[in-house]
């Protein structure tokens, strides 16, 4: 499974050497933005973050990985760090 967390790593590789962010920072913004501005459960984003359940009886019930929910909250976060680039972009333009 691609999960968020795979591909922020693999993001971050990317950056050059001289940008100082790394992925908890950007995991840590996205549980934030998903616990503060959208209407999904805290399974959802959990798994979007690649995090298992802790326990063996946990994982044995759940039987989701809640493909279409992720892709769907990702595009929404797709969306809003696109904006978020863009006004930036704008404010360093000025």
């Amino acid at each position: 499974m691609f999960s968020y967390a795979r591909f922020v790593n693999l993001l971050v590789h990317l950056l050059p050497k001289t940008v100082k962010e790394r992925p908890h920072g950007f995991r840590s913004s996205f549980d934030t933005w998903c616990a503060e501005t959208q209407d999904v459960s805290s399974q959802v984003s959990k798994a979007a973050l690649g995090h298992t359940f802790e326990n063996k009886v946990g994982r044995a019930y759940r039987r989701t990985d809640f493909l279409d929910r992720r892709r769907a909250l990702m595009e929404l976060w797709a969306n809003h760090v696109t904006a978020l680039g863009e006004k930036a972009n704008g404010l360093a333009a000025q």
